[in-house]
């Protein structure tokens, strides 16, 4: 995650990824698999009632389908996690959510986003492997939580 970390002063975290180039499949693979799940927040970020210790939904916002929260595949991607994700579609490298085979098709994504900010590690050395483990343990917790 690289190319798309940079430092925050939320007091839960010092840094987070901004803008992470999402492809549209990914996106609306994503969509799909939740379209008939239910939530009460267009923003998981804020909003939640923490009063009994977890994350639950404010009185005032009843629980609805996902599209009837969001109204379209990219509007969720792009504002679940404001600014987290990008979504793209002209035809740019980006990051895919699922994929099967021992290669993981982010590391080119993430190096080709590395080599054109010309982001370097170590002795100069540019960032040749980000892995998107990270990424994909946030998915998994944020889409299995709620």
């Amino acid at each position: 995650m690289g190319p798309w970390m940079e430092k925050d002063s939320a007091s839960h975290r010092n840094e987070r990824f901004r803008n992470v180039p999402l492809s549209l499949d990914a996106c609306e693979a994503w969509f799909n698999d939740c379209k008939d799940d239910y939530t009460c927040l267009q923003n998981w970020a804020v909003g939640w009632d923490w009063t009994t210790g977890t994350n639950v939904c404010p009185a005032d916002k009843p629980c609805k389908k996902f599209t009837e929260i969001f109204a379209s595949a990219i509007e969720m991607c792009e504002t679940v996690y404001p600014d987290d994700f990008k979504v793209v579609t002209n035809g740019d490298p980006a990051m895919v959510l699922w994929f099967t085979g021992e290669n993981n098709p982010n590391d080119e994504v993430a190096t080709h986003y590395a080599k054109e900010m010309n982001l370097r590690c170590g002795a100069g050395k540019l960032i040749d492997n980000i892995v998107l483990t990270t990424l994909m343990a946030i998915i998994s917790i944020a889409l299995f939580q709620y």
